[in-house]
């Protein structure tokens, strides 16, 4: 299924860490050193300690869900809009219409 970080949804292990560690900034610690993620040998160094990182699961169809159900009312809601503007309209013109006679 993939792995997520964030709102993507990376394929393996590698890819998801790789996107993780490079948005890691460098920070300068008190003493005046440069503490800097390193990838070496397959592995995520921070400050010389091995990195080991775990991400959940992608599941695409909890996405999809997720976004139907914000979806729906937003829906729901222009279409309630439009259709108010319609009758609006409608009522416009009949009263218009009388008052020409």
């Amino acid at each position: 299924m993939g792995y997520q970080v964030g709102g993507q949804c990376f394929g393996t292990v590698h890819e998801a860490s790789n996107y993780k560690m490079s948005q890691v900034l460098p920070t300068i610690t008190a003493d005046g050193g440069l503490k800097t993620p390193v990838y070496h040998g397959g592995q995520w160094y921070y400050a010389e300690q091995p990195i080991n990182l775990s991400f959940p699961e992608c599941n695409l169809e909890a996405e999809f869900k997720d976004g139907v159900l914000v979806a729906i009312p937003l829906v729901a809601l222009m279409l309630i809009a439009y259709l108010f503007r319609l009758i609006t309209r409608l009522f416009r013109k009949s009263f218009e219409e009388k008052d020409v006679f």
